[in-house]
């Protein structure tokens, strides 16, 4: 559960540090490149979150007492 938080936090860094682009293009680019260089998931690229993965969070989250 916990690897799941801090992959969570990892990969809201690299949201946060993409976002202050100006161009979409440049965004999606940037945000890529961050995502790849953190190597977070099998295909070290951007994941892909399933119905169930969301579930799964927000189970753990409520089960720490964030929610």
């Amino acid at each position: 559960m916990f690897d799941v938080v801090r992959v969570h936090h990892r990969f809201c860094a690299v949201a946060v540090c993409a976002a202050h682009e100006v161009s979409a293009g440049a965004v999606d680019d940037r945000f890529r490149a961050a995502v790849r260089a953190t190597k977070i998931g099998p295909a070290q690229d951007i994941p892909h979150i399933t119905v169930e993965l969301i579930h799964k969070y927000l189970t753990d989250l409520k089960k720490l007492g964030v929610l």
